[in-house]
């Protein structure tokens, strides 16, 4: 019974140290781990909470790595608060260790030919001018979709992202900051730039009707990218509307749909990169990594200079 009330008290510490509320979809994650272990343990008083029965509620139902982690900070958290209520005195999850995450895998990417067969089979669809931005930009998805006329700055040739959109079943979507909150502002060539006056002009909210002989919205700051009714994009509905419209006809296919959607034209961004000899620390900040170790998960495999290579490069250095 003290994790609804932990919730709510926990929103206004964070509004009052940070000068900002949560956001709906982590209130939403928050209520759902909270349901989550309140189903799993019942209305378990507090010191009676051992390392076993919290173990038990962390892995409730066999989860995913990351939804396993989502419960044990709510619950590290939840047990730091009962102790400055003077609810109790010790902190049970101090002996609970933090559920394993297995590492990222190597990013799967789009080959050249590939590339080609997917842009062929989008020319004069609404993907055509889409496809090409998002390899491009390298951004993720839902930071895509979330895109504004106001975040593109035709002058000096930047693009600011610093928004995503954000689904949660059974909501409404929303924009909020992009992940990590860091925002980023990439240069982008000429060729760009006339890609997205392009993707501009084909705009639509009118679902059904071609892209090229539709009605137009007016409002000056649109999504660049909005959905058939001109609203914000389920990346979900995105990787399926796209697969069955493009990949279908082209034979390029991956293990999992939703990757092949959403995130290959990302990975790809990063590999060319990479494979062209950019260090990784620009890759990083070029793709909103938290850090490089992550970009080097995805992307050192394609590292240029081989490692048999080293001992050659560093004689001939040393020798001259």
């Amino acid at each position: 019974e003290y994790l609804p009330v932990w919730l709510g008290r926990h929103q206004v510490r964070h509004k009052r140290r940070n000068g900002r509320e949560l956001g709906v979809g982590t209130i939403l994650n928050y209520e759902r781990a909270c349901q989550q272990l309140i189903n799993a343990s019942g209305k378990t008083k507090l010191r009676n909470c051992s390392k076993r029965i919290l173990e038990d509620a962390i892995f409730w139902n066999n989860p995913s790595p990351h939804t396993s982690v989502k419960r044990h900070l709510v619950l590290t958290v939840a047990f730091k608060a009962a102790l400055v209520d003077g609810l109790m005195d010790h902190n049970p999850m101090a002996r609970v260790d933090r559920p394993f995450i297995p590492e990222a895998k190597e990013g799967i990417f789009f080959e050249a030919w590939e590339r080609e067969k997917i842009f062929e089979a989008a020319q004069g669809t609404r993907w055509e001018f889409a496809l090409q931005i998002h390899l491009q930009l390298g951004c993720r998805i839902s930071e895509l979709l979330a895109l504004r006329e106001s975040d593109i700055d035709y002058v000096n040739n930047k693009v600011s992202i610093s928004k995503s959109t954000n689904f949660l079943r059974g909501h409404y979507g929303e924009i909020k900051p992009t992940k990590n909150h860091e925002a980023r502002v990439q240069a982008v060539s000429d060729e760009t730039l006339d890609l997205f006056r392009k993707q501009k002009d084909l705009r639509t909210f009118r679902y059904g009707l071609d892209f090229k002989a539709a009605l137009w919205v007016q409002d000056e700051d649109q999504l660049l990218f909005p959905n058939a009714i001109s609203g914000l994009w389920n990346p979900r509905h995105y990787a399926t509307e796209l697969h069955n419209d493009v990949y279908s006809k082209t034979g390029v296919t991956r293990p999992d749909r939703k990757t092949l959607g959403t995130h290959c034209f990302r990975h790809t961004c990063g590999a060319i990169l990479v494979s062209a000899g950019v260090p990784l620390k620009v890759v990083s900040e070029f793709l909103g990594h938290k850090t490089v170790a992550v970009t080097e998960a995805h992307y050192a495999h394609l590292l240029s200079e081989p490692k048999e290579q080293v001992a050659s490069i560093l004689t001939k250095a040393l020798a001259g």
